[in-house]
């Protein structure tokens, strides 16, 4: 009997094995040789005692049975970029094309896949080779990482014990993902079995400092979101103001055409502008304190341009008001 467990020790102990038929070999239950003639693909035998031909040689001998593989300490990565470790389990087979089982043949197969299967072997370092059944492990541990990386560690973390959750739809979603990439490959994939998400020793520590980076992050977002509001809305108080002084200083205009006078636009326009600066400093002065010498000013380019005699002197007013302070008032 040949088994893929003891093909290659037995190769080293038997001529014909080494150098191909005749001759009759054995394939135990549950298990499926490839041959190659003259260094090509010659036939599959299934389970039972078969006669080598001439110069037939065994390449490889595959177990059609169910394999299990298992990582304890599959080390991945968060969104922020914090390690998490899982425990990951897959269960596997050749792949059967569909083929139901039978009494003469309880381990169906699908020969494409199992001859793709036979010539899957890696060459690695160290005189190492990689067959197809480590492919399993390995393909559902990348899908994995990718899947694992789009949550954050508490979405992880919680209810990972009881599989539901985040937990569960990562399961489903790598199972999904490795079924479909593994049976390009000749694999059926069974079952993915994956343990609660856990913490390195090392990790609790830089969980703490993230969540202590992001809050203090989002508070000076918070605070220079607050900062450009108020800026906006002292920009739109200003642009209010501009815009009352303009009216102001254009109804003064219409007035005073009204009123008959036949100065000229820039002289109507001084006066009325700075009896809108005073009107606008008397309104502030209750809230705002101002400074000592803005009203004077004020009081005095109005009393210019009124003894220039270029503008009307109001009825209702025969002499410029006299603007006090506040320092003035208390004296």
């Amino acid at each position: 009997m040949v088994s893929s467990q003891t093909l290659v020790q037995q190769r080293e102990e038997s001529v014909r094995l080494r150098a191909g038929g005749p001759g009759r070999i054995g394939i135990p239950t549950g298990q499926v040789a490839v041959t190659e003639h003259n260094g090509r693909y010659y036939r599959i035998l299934d389970a039972g005692t078969h006669a080598l031909d001439s110069f037939e040689y065994v390449h490889a001998v595959l177990d059609l049975r169910p394999q299990q593989r298992n990582n304890p300490e599959v080390r991945l990565q968060s969104r922020e970029g914090l390690e998490v470790c899982a425990n990951v389990s897959v269960t596997f087979r050749i792949a059967t094309g569909g083929n139901p089982a039978s009494p003469r043949l309880p381990y169906p197969f699908d020969a494409a896949a199992v001859r793709k299967l036979a010539y899957a072997q890696i060459n690695l370092p160290n005189d190492r080779e990689a067959s197809w059944e480590g492919s399993a492990l390995g393909v559902v541990t990348g899908v994995l990482r990718k899947t694992v990386f789009a949550f954050s560690l508490d979405e992880l973390l919680q209810d990972s014990q009881t599989e539901i959750g985040a937990h569960l739809t990562i399961r489903q979603q790598v199972e999904r993902e490795a079924r479909t990439s593994l049976i390009e490959q000749g694999i059926e994939l069974i079952r993915v079995r994956l343990g609660r998400f856990r913490f390195p020793q090392d990790v609790t520590s830089q969980h703490i400092e993230y969540w202590s980076t992001y809050w203090d992050a989002q508070a000076e977002m918070a605070g220079v979101e607050g900062e450009a509001i108020a800026m906006e809305e002292i920009e739109i108080a200003k642009a209010e103001a501009e815009m009352d002084m303009i009216r102001a200083i254009v109804d003064g205009v219409h007035q005073a055409r009204q009123q008959g006078y036949q100065g000229t636009a820039d002289e109507i326009v001084a006066f009325r502008l700075v009896e809108v600066l005073e009107n606008l400093a008397l309104q502030s002065q209750a809230d705002i304190p101002l400074p000592s010498h803005m009203l004077p000013q004020i009081q005095e380019l109005q009393q210019q341009l009124l003894l220039s005699g270029s503008m009307p002197i109001d009825k209702n007013q025969k002499s410029p008001r006299v603007i006090t302070t506040d320092k003035e008032t208390a004296a």
